[in-house]
């Protein structure tokens, strides 16, 4: 899996860092592709984010394996709802940072290998909270929903 064509925005920077840690301490499968993705991807701002990136929160549509569509939310919380696909999980990995349009092959848990694409994003939080994040360091930023900590 190439992943010289990803971005993060700092938050997903700062929290795929911590997982990489936590995945190298218990010697995980995901940490050298974690490691990896770390060290190659563009970090931006989430005010700079492209529409069509994958970031933490990101409600996208992809399609694997058979070529059929599902939608899912990206998280980096393990959460047993069907709809959010956590970065723990080696599809959730894989989709961060990625491009509408963007087809790569997955490596499963049980070795095999997943054709996916990444079809397209169809609501992206950084876009669709102004402020939610910000490059001036402002401890408390409300969403529409909870407030969030910097």
């Amino acid at each position: 899996m190439t992943d010289v064509h990803r971005i993060l925005t700092s938050g997903d920077f700062a929290t795929l860092s911590r997982l990489a840690e936590d995945w190298r301490t218990a010697g995980h499968s995901h940490a050298p592709l974690a490691r990896r993705i770390l060290e190659t991807a563009q970090i931006v701002f989430p005010s700079d984010l492209p529409a069509d990136v994958a970031s933490l929160g990101t409600r996208l549509e992809y399609s694997a394996g058979d070529g059929r569509r599902s939608t899912a939310e990206l998280t980096a919380l393990c959460l047993f709802e069907r709809d959010y696909m956590p970065l723990r999980h080696p599809l959730g990995l894989a989709l961060l940072g990625r491009r509408e349009g963007a087809d790569f092959d997955v490596m499963l848990d049980d070795g095999t290998t997943q054709r996916v694409r990444l079809e397209r994003i169809l609501q992206q939080p950084e876009r669709t909270w102004p402020g939610r994040f910000s490059a001036d360091g402002r401890g408390l930023v409300k969403g529409p929903s909870s407030p969030l900590v910097r």
